[in-house]
């Protein structure tokens, strides 16, 4: 509301170049795939170490400022030979190697997930309003549980790609969700009566979302405490990946090229 067009220039070019401004600072550009596969290890690490109690900046775009950095620092206008073998990426490389190498377990971005949202300034507290909530979610999930693995066994088997799987369940979810609640509405009302029954129905959405909050901080606690029983120096570690990929900037490249986005 409160942008203003300069009266020198047509309004709509300066609103359009505004626009793409903004877009590119949310956007990862590489000049190839293996430039943009080491950048977005350093991004995901760089996300991790960010402080939970930080306001200034939310983690997801902590990393992406990181990353950005980089691309424009170590590729410049193309890419150089060199460039993906920096040293200032060789802590972050093997860190995300070791990471890589728990897959078993968790992937990756969901291991750094877990970090840093289960960090101690932030999981004394969630592990407190956790275990008050541990009845209500407890509830929650017995009568959401039959839906829910439903729900799962067909977005799994229907989609062709597991990033898939998360669209799956949405369209899906809404009328296997709706029918769900309707068949406990109806066992409830024959149970109960119906005043009781609408009342216990209508809290339904709520426990689920009390129940999935509390199950995903349930993995988060765990993979995070996995990490640090593999590896005890994995903070140090993380903080000085990122730190060294932060360090001074390499001289611009030659061979200028025309970035890919990614």
């Amino acid at each position: 509301d409160g942008w203003t067009a300069n009266p020198a220039r047509p309004a709509d070019v300066q609103l359009t170049e505004m626009v793409a401004r903004r877009l590119r600072r949310l956007t990862r550009n590489a000049p190839s795939e293996a430039t943009a596969q080491v950048l977005r290890a350093v991004a995901d690490l760089a996300a991790a170490s960010t402080p939970t109690d930080s306001s200034d900046t939310p983690p997801i775009l902590a990393g992406t400022e990181v990353w950005q950095s980089l691309a424009a620092d170590l590729c410049g206008e193309g890419v150089s030979a060199g460039a993906l073998h920096d040293e200032r990426l060789t802590p972050a490389r093997s860190l995300t190697a070791w990471l890589d190498s728990l897959s078993a377990h968790a992937s990756r971005s969901r291991l750094l997930t877990a970090w840093h949202a289960m960090a101690p300034d932030a999981s004394r507290t969630a592990a407190l309003s956790d275990a008050v909530r541990a009845p209500l979610a407890a509830l929650g999930l017995t009568l959401h549980a039959p839906a829910w693995r439903l729900l799962n066994r067909l977005a799994t088997r229907t989609a062709r790609d597991p990033a898939d799987i998360m669209a799956l369940r949405i369209i899906p979810g809404l009328y296997v969700m709706t029918a769900w609640y309707l068949t406990l509405f109806a066992l409830l009302w024959y149970a109960l009566g119906w005043p009781t029954a609408l009342v216990l129905t209508a809290c339904l959405p709520a426990l689920g979302t009390l129940s999935q909050r509390w199950r995903d901080r349930a993995g988060d606690r765990r993979l995070r405490a996995l990490v640090l029983r593999e590896d005890p120096t994995f903070g140090t570690r993380l903080q000085q990946a990122t730190d060294v990929a932060k360090q001074s900037p390499m001289p611009a490249h030659p061979s200028p090229q025309r970035p890919s986005s990614v």
